[in-house]
Parts: C-alpha cells; structure tokens; sequence
C-alpha cells in the first residue's frame, strides 16, 4: 500500500511540472503583427497556439465588410508566396465573425505523437507555417504565421495558463489518500463492512469518460489527472472485490458498468463523425454525469438539515471534494472550456455539505466565559464539538462512517 502512495506523490510532482503554454493569435487585418515581415510565434513541445476568429457584435460592421478568413498550414515556398498548392493543406475556417457570445476559437497542440489518423505531428527544431485567404474576397489578401518549436527544455515556471495542472493535482492526492485509507482498513479487517463500493465505481466511470475527452481533445492535464483518478478507482474496486462478502451483487454491479462504458466508447467512437461534433457531445454527457453525482446526495443532505445528524457524511472526503472541484472550475475557466466549468456544482454542494457540521455546536448554548471545542478526529474520521456550559462539559458526536 505504501509503494501506491508513492507512486501517487511521484504522478501529482510529475502534474505540476507537466505545463504547457497557450499562445494566442488573433487572426484579423488589424493585428498588428501581421504588419510585420514575418510574424513568428516561439513555441515549445505540448504548447498550445490558439486561432482565435475575427469577431463583432451585431451591427458594428456591414456582413459584407466582416472579414472571413481560410487557413491552411503549408510548406515554406507555399508560404513564402502565400498561395496553397493544394486543398488537402486547409486547417480551418473563420467563418462566423458574428457568432454568438465569443469568437471562433481553434486550438493547435504541438506535439511529437498523436493518437489520430489525420493528427498532425510536431518535431522540434522545425518550422511550421498558417496562411490564409479571404472568403469571398471578405478580408486581407494574405496573411501569414511561422511557429517554431524551440529546441529547449521547458521552464520550470510557466505562465498562468499552467497553473490549471498544478490546482488539480494535489486536491487529487489527497483524495487519493483517502482511497488508500479506505483500502488499508479493508486489508487490515479482511471486511468491507462500513465502506462504501457505488461512489467508487461511478467515479471510475466518471474518470475514464474524462480520460477519453482529454485524449479527444489533446489535454495533458485532463489525461494526466484522470488517469491518476482511474487508477485508483480501479485498486480499489479489486480491493473491495477480494474482500466484500457480497461478491455477487458487487461484480454485477461492475459488470454493469462495464456494460455501459463499453456501449458509450461503441457510441463515441463509431457512430459519431469524428470532430467538433463527437467531441462537444462526449463533454456534454461527461457533464452530465459529473453534475448527476454532484446532485445525487442532495435528499441525504436535506434530511441532515432536518435531523441535524451526518451520519454517513466524511468530512475528510467533502473538503477534498470541495477543493477538487474547485480547481477544475477555475481550470475550465482558463482554458475557456464550459463542459469542464460545469463541476461547479461540486463547489456548491460540498460547500453545503460541511453546512451540517456546525449544527451541533450552534445547538450548544455559548455565552461570554463559555467557549466551543472543536477538536478530535479518530481512526474513523469522527468529529467530536464539544462545549463547557455552566462548568459542565457537553458535548456533540457526529458520526461520519455509514453502518
């Protein structure tokens, strides 16, 4: 068990040096850079070049004069005249300057390898090189990009575009040693007695849906992360499998769910153009999901409202929890990705799980010379408030392990 939680520190120290940089160019006549010879963008392996789209609100210009642009990536005498040799060189298409909300946005990951057919491969110490061509004669002539991937090693201190790796990694690991001590008391007590199996097994799901739409959409930190996560939901369904005296009821349970992953990846990867369309709708139901087991415990927490009892709630799991999902929003919202911003609801409902836990030491009478303890937590992640009232001591046991 110990060799797993180094192998956890080991992943969470390699996510924080995992970064990636995101260079924006905003792809319009009055970019200055484009007035230059030779507008060159420096880039490093695993760095991300953003495209982003001419853009206005409506009725700022004329449908006729908003500019619409055809990018292709090319070769360099196809750049040096700006003039592609051939269709197949396209990447992409600025095509709604008036969409709604934001601007068209298209991301490039320089990378060595990548999983798909059509996946473009990057090696350092070459150049790369983006011309465009108006639509319909909507926009400037020519303009044109060189990207070099610098032969270097990455810095150790990035930018803030990194942090989104370094924010979920710990709140990972520390969730993660929860696992591992729910894992070391069902070694030690040959029971599973008192240990939850279901949120285990749909957060594997949760994780290897997420897997699948980070490696889709070519996110490190998304992979990486989950990765970690479904590893560890993974040890410890065979853990809980070794030692649970409903084997049966269990292994259909996962049995189950591996039914369903199977007929989802058959879905997604089959039946779905692959593509922006394949890839919003795998983020989509991944936020459904995400959202599903945000909420699922909501009864549980209304009726811990009225009785003023956490029975079954693990404080230790709801702080991780809380932090976890925060990371992820404030990464979301870096990356301007909203199926990754959705675990807001996470936010929420930990937030009002730890609610509950100061009823007992409001239902505690407090006055000037009387003070609240808030101390104790056990083996099994008890929380004991306690007060002394009148020189004498009450106090408050919440019990936070389901019988």
């Amino acid at each position: 068990m110990d060799l797993v939680c180094l192998v956890s520190v080991a992943l969470s120290i390699g996510a924080w040096f995992a970064s990636a940089e995101r260079h924006s160019v905003y792809w319009n006549s009055s970019n200055p850079h484009f007035l230059w010879d030779e507008y060159t963008v420096e880039v490093r392996i695993n760095d991300y070049l953003d495209i982003i789209c001419p853009h206005y609100a409506h009725g700022e210009v004329s449908s006729h004069a908003a500019e619409r642009y055809v990018l292709y990536m090319v070769e360099k005498e196809d750049y040096e005249v700006c003039k592609p040799h051939s269709f197949d060189q396209l990447r992409w298409e600025c095509s709604r300057p008036f969409a709604p909300h934001a601007p068209e946005k298209f991301s490039e990951k320089f990378q060595r390898f990548t999983p798909f057919t059509l996946g473009k491969e990057f090696r350092q110490g070459e150049s790369y090189y983006y011309i465009s061509k108006p639509m319909h004669h909507h926009g400037q002539d020519c303009l044109r990009l060189k990207d070099d991937p610098a032969v270097m090693e990455p810095k150790l201190q990035r930018s803030i575009g990194n942090s989104g790796t370094r924010l979920v990694s710990f709140p990972l690991f520390f969730a993660g040693i929860l696992i591992l001590s729910d894992m070391r008391k069902m070694q030690e007590s040959k029971s599973t007695d008192n240990i939850q199996f279901l949120p285990f097994l749909t957060t594997c799901l949760n994780n290897l849906g997420w897997l699948y739409y980070g490696v889709l959409k070519s996110d490190q930190t998304i992979i990486l992360v989950n990765v970690i996560g479904a590893l560890l939901q993974i040890l410890y369904i065979i853990m809980y499998l070794r030692y649970t005296k409903v084997k049966n009821l269990v292994g259909a349970q996962t049995l189950i769910a591996g039914i369903i992953l199977l007929c989802g990846w058959l879905y997604f990867t089959v039946f779905l153009p692959k593509g922006e369309t394949q890839l919003s709708q795998l983020g989509f139901t991944c936020s459904v999901v995400t959202v599903s087991m945000y909420l699922s415990p909501l009864s549980s927490l209304l009726e811990m409202v009225r009785s003023r009892n956490v029975q079954c709630l693990s404080f230790p799991l709801t702080v991780t929890t809380l932090l976890t999902s925060t990371s992820w929003v404030l990464y979301g919202l870096q990356v301007s990705d909203l199926y990754i911003v959705t675990w807001s609801p996470g936010v929420q409902m930990q937030t009002f799980s730890l609610r509950p836990l100061t009823f007992c030491a409001e239902a505690l009478p407090s006055s000037a010379g009387h003070f609240v303890l808030g101390v104790l937590t056990s083996s099994h992640a008890d929380v004991l408030i306690g007060a002394v009232v009148q020189g004498e001591t009450k106090a408050c046991l919440m019990v936070q392990q389901c019988e």
